[in-house]
């Protein structure tokens, strides 16, 4: 469903020019919702109400892929949404439910924010914690190939390991041809 049909026609026209004005700007590293909230702000009066305001920056918000944007965009955004909640609940604490309304949407978007970035940092972690396995073949080993009907004996020369995790190992035979192999092809050579 577009996010323009959850808008009453009568200002539908301006939500598409906003749309138009944040398609623009997503590629600039100033978070689009900024520039959302300040484009909508001049037009609130027009709109003469505040929880058409809300659900507007509701639809446009879910629609913003935050769980793959980076981590700048991402601590931007949410740096962003506090401010405006606390300048937005102040602006609007006359009105208590405008008020209400504005600490839930922005309590919403906050939160769907934070479990992003708190679940990045727990693989951040993770990922620090975890060891790179040894490989089972150092370079300056002395090898054999074992499989295969091509069968050599070499000195291993370099080692990687992939991004599945696959270690990988250069091999330079007798004749100086280099190959690669993986572990399970490869075994000591006792001599």
């Amino acid at each position: 469903m577009s996010i323009t049909n959850k808008i009453p026609a009568q200002v539908r026209d301006d939500v598409t020019e906003w749309l138009g004005t944040l398609r623009n700007v997503m590629g600039v590293q100033i978070s689009p919702l900024s520039r959302f909230f300040n484009l909508i702000k001049g037009k609130e009066n027009k709109m003469n109400d505040f929880k058409m305001f809300l659900a507007i920056g509701d639809a446009i918000a879910d629609n913003i892929d935050f769980e793959n944007a980076d981590d700048k965009y991402l601590n931007d955004t949410i740096k962003m949404l506090e401010e405006e909640k606390s300048n937005v609940v102040k602006y609007e604490k006359q009105f208590i439910q405008e008020s209400q309304r504005a600490t839930a949407f922005y309590d919403k978007h906050l939160n769907n924010l934070k479990t992003i970035r708190s679940k990045r940092t727990c693989v951040q972690e993770k990922n620090k914690s975890v060891k790179p396995k040894e490989f089972t073949f150092p370079i300056g080993t002395k090898v054999k190939k074992i499989t295969g009907d091509y069968t050599f004996s070499g000195i291993v020369i370099g080692t990687f390991t992939k991004l599945s995790g696959l270690q990988r190992y250069a091999v330079e035979d007798d004749r100086g041809v280099i190959h690669i192999y993986t572990a399970k092809n490869l075994a000591l050579r006792k001599d």
